[in-house]
Order: structure tokens, then sequence, then C-alpha cells
């Protein structure tokens, strides 16, 4: 068998703080919707909506993550 190689050599990813940060909040997260599974129900204006606590709060973080991304403010900058 004859192994083709492209002749870069295969880029070494570093763990870096930001990655571990980034992971333990994301397994916080999932651990806290985890253990919250009972049924709860949101008013908001006129709506009233009864659903189990984990899909509220996975909607919140997505949320929260959606707002991050829209607002650049603590990325470093392109030069």
């Amino acid at each position: 068998m004859t192994e083709v190689r492209s002749g870069q050599p295969k880029a070494k990813r570093r763990v870096t703080a930001k990655f571990v940060v980034v992971l333990v909040l994301i397994v916080v997260a999932v651990i806290f919707i985890v253990q919250n599974t009972a049924r709860r129900e949101i008013n908001l204006l006129f709506w009233s909506v009864s659903l189990p606590t984990w899909i509220w709060l996975l909607a919140v973080l997505l949320i929260g993550v959606i707002i991050g991304s829209m607002f650049p403010w603590f990325r470093p900058k392109k030069k």
C-alpha cells in the first residue's frame, strides 16, 4: 500500500484555559438542566405555557449564546 502524504505535518492542538473554562461551563449547564426536570408554568404577557424545566433552561441558554454571539465586545480585535 502506498501512503499519500501532503507534506505538511499535523497541527498539534493545545488545550487552552479558555477551552477548559468553556468545557466546565458546558458540563455544569448540562448537569443543571438534567437535574431540573419538573414541569413549570411560564407566563409572558398574555401567554402561559407549561413545559419541563429543562426545556426552559435549554431555551434560555441558547438565547444567551445567540445574544452573546451578536455582541462581540469581548473578542480580541483582528489586526
